[in-house]
């Protein structure tokens, strides 16, 4: 891939008039004596470069979520917490990707997604980093539903994305299922609540997105958040989501959970005859490290 690295214009490159030589030199000494001198902003990661090994160790330039990354980090604990009060005391690096996803997407820059599994995590990141600041555009609140009411942070809010301005719902609903088909998805992706599957401490990458895909299921499957064996009562309870989502996986949730179960759940699963199924109540409170509801996790 060809790039042209064009540099700064210098004062004396902006600076060019067509007059005589005494007063064009007058002119440009104190245009460029009254700038002040101020050093460049450190530039924004918006790429990386990586090898490719089907590609014979090929380099090419991928779209980097490497600041996301290390906000992630710093910001969110172990349990999928967020600490949102100093992360707004220090929202520069969620602002700048927030930035980033605005200028380059898939659909816009195909150049920096080569393959199905960098467009995948471009667009789990974008849903994450935008939910996390419509929560901090609109900090203090005690759940995402004080927001825009109605669930309106899901639909009602819309970001620049490539050029494209979507919402949430754009996003999980119009790209991730209806063009990968992939149910896992939905497992990583945070609602920013409590009942939902907790974010993680790092950013979604191509390199071994299918692994990080079943790790993300059995992390939310294996809690009580996801699924509850009543031996007693012969009931499953499960997450809303295959309420709301029943269809995407297959119409039968015991059938798609058992795979991602523990060993333990398995055991007790296998002890229920013909056992019903019933969905949890959601949480809608905030997953905010600073409420008092965090000591819970």
């Amino acid at each position: 891939m060809n790039t042209r690295i064009t540099a700064a214009p210098t004062c004396a490159t902006r600076f060019r008039p067509r007059l005589k030589p005494i007063l064009a030199l007058a002119l440009f000494t104190s245009a460029c004596a009254s700038k002040p001198n101020i050093a460049p902003a450190a530039p924004k990661q918006t790429a990386e470069v990586v090898s490719t090994a089907d590609q014979g160790e090929k380099q090419m330039a991928v779209f980097s979520h490497a600041d996301y990354d290390a906000m992630l980090s710093t910001y969110v604990n172990d349990v999928g917490m967020v600490d949102y009060k100093n992360l707004l005391a220090n929202r520069i690096a969620l602002d700048q990707y927030v930035e980033q996803l605005a200028g380059s997407s898939p659909r816009s820059a195909p150049e920096l997604f080569p393959t199905k599994e960098h467009q995948m995590a471009y667009w789990i990141n974008a849903y994450n980093a935008l939910m996390m600041r419509s929560v901090l555009d609109h900090y203090p609140v005690d759940s995402v539903t004080d927001i825009k009411v109605a669930h309106g942070v899901f639909t009602r809010i819309k970001y620049p994305v490539g050029g494209t301005r979507m919402s949430l719902d754009d996003i999980e609903k119009g790209i991730l299922l209806k063009e990968f088909n992939d149910p896992r998805v939905h497992w990583t992706l945070t609602c920013a609540s409590m009942s939902c599957p907790r974010i993680d401490r790092h950013a979604f990458v191509a390199k071994g997105l299918s692994e990080r895909l079943d790790q993300e299921a059995r992390n939310f499957l294996q809690s009580t958040r996801a699924v509850v064996i009543d031996k007693d009562e012969n009931v499953v309870h499960v997450s809303k989501y295959f309420d709301w989502y029943g269809s995407d996986f297959g119409g039968d949730a015991i059938a798609y959970i058992t795979p991602y179960l523990s060993e333990s759940q398995k055991s007790q699963l296998a002890m229920l005859n013909n056992p019903k199924v019933s969905f949890k109540d959601y949480d809608w409170r905030l997953n905010d490290q600073n409420k008092q509801w965090a000591a819970t996790q």
